[in-house]
């Protein structure tokens, strides 16, 4: 009799400047045959969080091969099927990406282990190594093991539809600031388990770099994204955002605990003007009239585009 199909999963976010996140949610499983042999536990975590999988006994002679390749082509379709459903942009495949990711998944295969940090690496330390210079890197993991193998729309099925329905793997999914991404499904022979590694990533060239520049005589309070700086008088500020497209700026930002307490739409309502900003634009702000701020964004000429680090006067 076959055994139950396991689908642990892992999903992981890494962006600079923020710490490493992991989260182990296995979705639901099929109640197995009563005379089903149960597979065992696995090991206890590492001090990396990887666990030692178990035996699971081989698949049957007759078992299904899955097409690895088809299988992953089919899970970039299902990832962009479900993001096209949610008002999202579809991300592209990226080789480097994929080269990445089907390099780990051999390693958890090879290894028996499964884990983010596996062998004591991190994704942006793989894709980092593999030659993809990130500003947002994303992945997603999972196992699968059938006595009698798999399909590859099924595999990817599995995947996919398991990613969705835990909250990690769905918000990696459905990550507004990713462009690319890259899959790796790989087949342990001996164990029969399938491996799939999925990475989402936006590369360093499509991060969004501006600057504010402070012209008034005071210090000027802004937030970007969840982050708020005072600027004092006649000095700018250089910005990296790892997001596509254009970032918001918004100017004297009220405190948390304005309108509702926290800093959400009425909170917004109750700050300055929002501006939006893309690579390469200045927002100077000037002393407009009865004390207030008149903000400007100017868009230098390409040719005089000059690259600024740091906070420096001006």
């Amino acid at each position: 009799m076959p055994l139950a199909p396991t689908a642990p999963l892992l999903a992981a976010l890494l962006t600079p400047g923020l710490l490493f996140q992991d989260a182990v949610v296995p979705p639901a499983a099929p109640p197995a045959p009563a005379d089903a042999p149960a597979e065992t536990t696995a090991e206890p975590a590492d001090e990396h969080g990887t666990i030692k999988l178990p035996p699971t006994g081989g698949e049957r002679r007759t078992a299904d091969r899955a097409d690895l390749e088809q299988a992953e082509k089919i899970i970039i379709d299902l990832t962009n099927e479900f993001r096209k459903k949610n008002d999202l942009k579809p991300v592209t495949r990226d080789e480097t990406l994929a080269e990445a990711a089907e390099k780990f998944g051999a390693y958890l295969a090879q290894q028996g282990v499964f884990g983010h940090r596996a062998g004591g690496t991190k994704p942006s330390e793989r894709v980092t190594a593999a030659g993809y210079d990130y500003c947002t890197v994303r992945e997603n993991l999972a196992y699968h093991f059938d006595t009698f193998g798999f399909k590859a729309e099924k595999l990817a099925n599995e995947s996919v539809t398991g990613w969705i329905n835990s909250p990690g793997h769905r918000a990696n999914l459905l990550a507004e600031d990713v462009t690319e991404t890259g899959v790796g499904v790989v087949h342990d022979a001996e164990s029969g388990r399938y491996f799939s590694v999925q990475l989402f990533a936006l590369p360093a060239s499509a991060a969004v770099q501006f600057e504010v520049e402070n012209r008034t005589g005071a210090p000027q309070t802004y937030r970007v994204g969840d982050r708020e700086y005072t600027l004092p008088p006649r000095y700018v500020q250089t910005h990296k955002s790892c997001s596509p497209g254009a970032v918001k700026v918004v100017l004297n930002p009220a405190p948390p605990s304005a309108a509702t307490g926290t800093e959400g739409e009425n909170a917004d309502a109750a700050s300055g003007p929002t501006l939006e900003l893309s690579s390469g634009q200045v927002l100077i702000l000037r002393s407009g009239p009865d004390g207030g701020v008149d903000p400007e964004v100017w868009t230098p000429p390409a040719e005089e585009t000059e690259e600024t680090n740091g906070t420096t006067p001006r």
